[in-house]
């Protein structure tokens, strides 16, 4: 089974060009949904109901996108993958892409990121930005992978 160690992120020295980076808070999201329900308070304009229901979708986007702490998860390279440590994002680990066997990304209510490695070990990893996580994940992990690697992706919503 694989150990967790985490170095300096600065020391770690990926292969590859940089494909992305996944955090933990889905920003984007969030702003549209502020946007959202100041347009729905704005476009209510004399209906109170309809005011009061922008300004409450308005208001719990804003309290998630102040209280809830953002920090890097993951940078994917072309064969590395960088995981970070959620306690300390100054600490990471390096994963080669040729040591994992798959992924998946979990759609619960609290996503998670389920990556297994050859010798049958698994890490996961917490993050909001499921949909990222997936795209840059399958762009490293092809779907049918080579007879030599073995790869395969999965994306599975748990019930």
């Amino acid at each position: 089974m694989m150990e967790e160690i985490y170095r300096p992120a600065e020391e770690l020295k990926p292969e590859g060009k940089l494909i992305g980076r996944i955090g933990y808070k889905p920003n984007a999201s969030i702003m549209f949904v502020l946007l959202f329900g100041a347009a729905i308070a704005y476009l209510s304009r004399g209906n109170i109901a309809g005011m009061a229901a922008g300004f409450m979708i308005s208001l719990a986007a804003a309290v998630f996108m102040l209280a809830v702490r953002d920090h890097p998860v993951m940078s994917i390279y072309e064969k590395d993958l960088v995981i970070f440590n959620a306690e300390n994002p100054s600490q990471a680990q390096q994963l080669h892409v040729d040591d994992l066997t798959e992924f998946f990304v979990s759609r619960e209510a609290d996503p998670e990121i389920h990556l297994r490695l050859n010798d049958g070990s698994a890490l996961t990893v917490r993050s909001f930005q499921k949909t990222k996580a997936y795209a840059l994940l399958a762009k490293v992990m092809p779907e049918s992978g080579t007879d030599e690697k073995n790869l395969k992706r999965k994306f599975f919503f748990r019930s």
